[in-house]
């Protein structure tokens, strides 16, 4: 009769590391899956951004423009 546990808890780790290595393995497997698709949403993330700046930096030069006719214009000026 053994009397010995230390073969049930060195068994129980050895299941243990491979639960845990199978469950990461299922991990990286699926984050290599979603890499192209969040590479795709980063760059058309990255294009409206660009675009957004680009129309930004139009509103602000035409705004800058209409607020210098306005001051150039003293009937356009509003009364307070």
């Amino acid at each position: 009769m053994v009397t010995d546990p230390s073969w049930f808890y060195s068994s129980l780790a050895q299941s243990g590391a491979a639960v845990v290595g199978v469950m990461g393995a299922i991990f990286i497997a699926r984050l290599v899956q979603h890499l192209p698709e969040v590479a795709e949403s980063r760059s058309r993330l990255l294009e409206e951004f660009r675009g957004s700046r680009i129309g930004l930096r139009v509103l602000s030069e035409n705004a800058t423009k209409y607020a210098g006719w306005i001051d150039a214009n003293p009937s356009k000026r509003r009364k307070r």
